[in-house]
């Protein structure tokens, strides 16, 4: 691979991880939201919070990463474009094929990516989300349950008609 190529999957690169890291935080923030009622009337533990945020990642994830895709390259090939790079590159003789190639490869090799995180970590996610909300709803700490009412717990609806705290 060469240094024009190189150059351009590192502007790809760079913008990419800038725009996941925005929008994983802000579909992250959304959810820290969602479940501070836990920690605060519930009294769950920072671990299984933690347990929680690192289950539902994957699904940020899976339409985080072809979004920051798109708007990686899109960002990459406006500033390559403003500053007038690819108007050098092409009176130099340099092909648009040849240039499309590296964005080709990143393009690849987000699809890839996304892959991994559709077909493996999601599902891990979304059991792991059941079995820590299961555990979260089941323990002790959980005292702010009410008997006779329905209960919310994330995205787990809980309806006691007694509770009972024997171990």
């Amino acid at each position: 691979m060469n240094i024009l190529s190189r150059y351009i999957l590192r502007e790809c690169f760079l913008y990419f991880l800038l725009s996941l890291c925005a929008f994983s935080g802000i579909l992250l923030t959304v959810q820290m939201l969602r479940f501070s009622e836990l920690i605060i009337n519930r009294g769950v533990q920072a671990s299984q919070i933690a347990l929680v945020f690192a289950s539902i990642t994957p699904t940020f994830l899976e339409l985080a990463i072809p979004m920051s895709a798109l708007l990686g390259v899109l960002l990459a090939i406006s500033r390559l474009s403003g500053d007038s790079e690819i108007i050098i590159l092409r009176a130099s003789g340099i092909s648009i094929r040849y240039l499309t190639k590296p964005i080709l490869i990143f393009a690849s090799t987000i699809f890839v990516l996304a892959l991994v995180v559709s077909t493996i970590c999601k599902p891990w996610g979304n059991l792991t989300l059941n079995a820590t909300l299961f555990e979260i709803a089941r323990s002790r700490r959980t005292a702010g349950i009410e008997s006779g009412i329905f209960n919310r717990l994330g995205e787990m609806t809980l309806y006691a008609e007694e509770i009972s705290y024997a171990d």
